[in-house]
């Protein structure tokens, strides 16, 4: 889902929220995520982008893209997507 803020008199924020299960190829194999369909949520993400004119674009979802910690570290197919 996805949302917009007014955050003065000429810019807005646009917050994007995705469902990362489906990205992950360690999930593809769960029961209750090997149905995750991910093709539908990234047309949509392009297709939201594409259109976008918020000063401001944040994306978000469960897992990191990039991530600092020494224990989960960065989900390799979530980088090769962006």
């Amino acid at each position: 889902y996805s949302f917009t803020r007014i955050l003065n008199s000429r810019d807005k924020a646009l917050f994007i929220v995705m469902d990362t299960q489906g990205l992950i190829n360690d999930y593809q194999s769960l029961t209750d995520t090997m149905r995750s369909d991910s093709i539908p949520e990234i047309i949509w993400l392009k297709n939201i982008l594409s259109t976008n004119t918020a000063k401001w674009t944040i994306v978000t979802g469960h897992h990191p893209v990039l991530s600092a910690s020494t224990f989960h570290g960065d989900t390799y197919e979530m980088v090769k997507i962006i």
